[in-house]
């Protein structure tokens, strides 16, 4: 199979899995309302994504085991639902109503709450006691989705790989935390990689380590495979950052919203170096401005684009990508896993969404 059968192949068993195990929590639920929690989850996780964590982790698994794959379909779901958890929290933390044109956990909440209760007056954090509703049960959602996770992961005794999918956890917190922080301060480029290194390629790190260790590689061969994957999604987040301002492409949000938000992303760390002061200025008015037209965006989009910033990021994630398949080499893993995650490694850079 070519790289985009097996992306299709494996979408198709792993949506299969996860229909599978939410019909049977939604079963299990002991009243309306937790069978509700347990709906909106499973339509949230359901509507779209690459699933590339959990193939990669059966990808990783088949790389050093030949024997029946079958083993790795469940706990790799453990992988996504850690995943789909942190979306649901950035949901709340960046105020977005939509995710790949369909409303997020806590918009479906506060949809639910109107048509059930009245509006009335919030206290200290909201505005409103629907919002406080709807907040307050997305981050329930977050957390049910990473329980969730540890119980798929829970289908194979494997206390290193539990191990692991904790850590994994608690670093990808780390680098929320630091990403919330960086809209309000000054981030340097060495800042920014420790950053996204635990923020995104945390995850895309466990993934590959999991399947690894389900398929009792050696430690050298997790080693480079685990190397391969934090390079490898690296690059990814520096491509997600370029794509953010590419008219072009399609991410799903409006042009530009990370400039909205604040996000110090590479090519705005970068530009702030090399850039004029008037440019400069320029950046840091509508840096964070949500308000910010869309002209005052497309000031900013151009100046990254002449100071040479959006240049040399895409250079940056194409080196990531070449150290990535040095490891890959290193790894000395199966002709089939070889191939995929080599193919894996362009997407990273080359795709348009």
């Amino acid at each position: 199979m070519n790289f985009e059968e097996t992306l299709k192949k494996y979408n198709g068993v792993i949506d299969g899995e996860l229909e599978s195990f939410f019909d049977k929590k939604i079963g299990e639920a002991e009243n309306s309302f937790l069978k509700l929690n347990y709906s909106f989850i499973r339509d949230f996780v359901l509507n779209g994504g690459k699933r590339l964590r959990p193939i990669s982790l059966i990808m990783a698994y088949n790389a050093v085991n030949s024997e029946d794959e079958n083993l790795a379909y469940v706990p790799c779901l453990s992988v996504e639902l850690m995943h789909n958890s942190t979306l649901v929290h950035d949901d709340v933390m960046d105020e977005d109503e939509f995710r790949r044109g369909k409303s997020t956990i806590y918009a479906h909440f506060k949809e639910w709450f109107l048509k059930n209760y009245d509006e009335d007056k919030g206290s200290v954090l909201f505005n409103n006691v629907s919002s406080r509703f709807a907040v307050s049960n997305a981050i329930l959602c977050g957390n049910m989705l990473l329980s969730l996770g540890y119980s798929a992961l829970a289908e194979i005794d494997s206390k290193k790989a539990c191990v692991v999918y904790n850590k994994a956890y608690n670093v990808v917190n780390d680098g929320q935390s630091m990403d919330v922080l960086a809209s309000f301060r000054s981030v340097s480029e060495k800042e920014y990689f420790d950053m996204i290194e635990k923020k995104t390629a945390a995850l895309f790190v466990a993934s590959v380590e999991i399947g690894a260790i389900l398929g009792n590689a050696s430690q050298d061969k997790i080693d480079n495979l685990t190397s391969y994957a934090l390079n490898a999604a690296t690059a990814f987040q520096i491509k997600d950052d370029i794509i953010d301002i590419s008219s072009e492409m399609k991410k799903g949000h409006e042009l530009g919203s990370d400039i909205k938000k604040g996000k110090k992303t590479l090519m705005v760390i970068k530009a702030l170096e090399l850039a004029d002061e008037k440019d400069k200025k320029i950046i840091l008015d509508v840096l964070g401005k949500e308000d910010s037209s869309l002209e005052e965006i497309n000031s900013v989009i151009d100046i990254l684009n002449s100071s040479g910033a959006v240049e040399y990021a895409d250079k940056t994630a194409k080196e990531k990508i070449k150290t990535a398949k040095e490891y890959l080499k290193k790894a000395e893993i199966s002709k089939e896993s070889f191939e995929f995650f080599d193919k894996l490694a362009d997407y990273m850079v080359e795709r348009r969404v």
